[in-house]
């Protein structure tokens, strides 16, 4: 990539490979292949796990890196929905409230973005990256061991993860990456909001 380091293009190939495994996922679930599936959303459970520590290690997280990984976890992430819609259709079904509120958590921060900002936001707080992690581990729980209660947590703690980016996005007057949480928008003056310089939140 142009204007990157060595250390960026390796952070921002992770991220790639998840965005790029999101279509052969959604391959895997159409043609019945139940355990490719699985393995490729382990595979992006693992490098999303990777990449945003990867790159806080070698400093070179960025507003472009952000943006990139908030890409690939909406691919990734909307293949995994869709896939197990097509290989487990009868779960949904029973349990279409807390798919829908589970959308909705997901899908309503970044629709209020992009009206707002034209563009997708990249908040990655604390709350978002949890629910990333508890939602597909909860899922596959109920799938396999057919154990509700995780994912109920999982997806209480997504609506949690929306509603805080939901409050972001109404305070900013123009969008920032990485905030760590809601109280880092609410506590600074709006000056220092409007200079939009990611570090502040990356704590």
């Amino acid at each position: 990539m142009i204007g990157t380091t060595r250390r960026e293009r390796l952070v921002n190939a992770i991220t790639i490979s998840r965005m790029a495994a999101a279509p052969v996922a959604l391959l895997a679930a159409w043609v019945g292949e139940t355990a490719w599936f699985a393995r490729l959303m382990a595979f992006g459970l693992l490098t999303d796990a990777l990449d945003g520590p990867l790159s806080r290690q070698l400093k070179t997280a960025s507003p472009r890196g952000a943006r990139l990984d908030s890409r690939a976890d909406l691919a990734f992430n909307s293949a995994g929905l869709v896939g197990v819609a097509v290989l487990f259709p009868q779960h949904l079904v029973t349990q279409w409230p807390l798919l829908a509120a589970a959308v909705c958590a997901y899908a309503g921060p970044m629709a209020a973005g992009w009206f707002k900002f034209g563009r997708l936001t990249s908040y990655h707080t604390r709350l978002a990256r949890a629910s990333l992690v508890l939602c597909p581990l909860a899922l596959a729980a109920w799938l396999r061991f057919d154990t509700l209660f995780p994912l109920q947590i999982s997806v209480a703690v997504l609506v949690l993860s929306g509603v805080e980016e939901l409050a972001i996005t109404w305070k900013l007057d123009r969008p920032i990456d990485d905030v760590a949480h809601v109280f880092r928008v609410l506590t600074l003056d709006s000056r220092r909001r409007e200079r939009c310089v990611p570090k502040v939140y990356e704590n």
